[in-house]
């Protein structure tokens, strides 16, 4: 079954890390050398009563890590991509610490990603629109209304 996800890759000159977030609220992360699609670790599980907005956080976070680790070239930008891959269906919360990695979603988010420059922000927010989760608001916040001084 196809799933949507939304990740990047980023690079720092010898090394690169690829992170991505799955509709079903997992977070898949590799590692490597440049050139290879480097080492998948187990994903992290949903979590929560909004799995995916808590690992959509996840995602920001851990671009702000490596982009402060030295992390700075954009090998695949932001972005969110309907992959053919399918997950399994989420078990039960004790089955979740034997889901084996996933390469195979990390190999094909890195064909199918567009090469287009977009911020992470722009490719959450299309992430949240292809799957129908609700969002934030984009632009400025209007501020409220002030009642006229007496």
């Amino acid at each position: 079954m196809p799933t949507t996800v939304v990740g990047f890759r980023l690079g720092n000159g010898t090394h690169q890390v690829t992170t991505l977030v799955t509709q079903t609220g997992r977070l898949h992360l590799a590692r490597g050398l440049y050139g290879q699609l480097g080492r998948a670790s187990r994903p992290r599980m949903p979590i929560a009563e909004n799995p995916v907005h808590a690992r959509i956080m996840n995602l920001r976070s851990l671009h702000t890590k490596y982009t402060a680790r030295g992390y700075h070239e954009v090998l695949i930008p932001p972005a969110c991509v309907r992959l053919q891959a399918g997950e399994p269906p989420l078990a039960d919360a004790r089955d979740h610490l034997a889901e084996p990695a996933a390469p195979e979603l990390l190999g094909e988010f890195a064909g199918a990603a567009p090469s287009k420059p977009q911020k992470l922000e722009d490719a959450i927010y299309a992430f949240y629109a292809a799957i129908g989760a609700p969002t934030r608001p984009r632009g400025p916040v209007p501020a409220h209304a002030q009642p006229p001084p007496p």
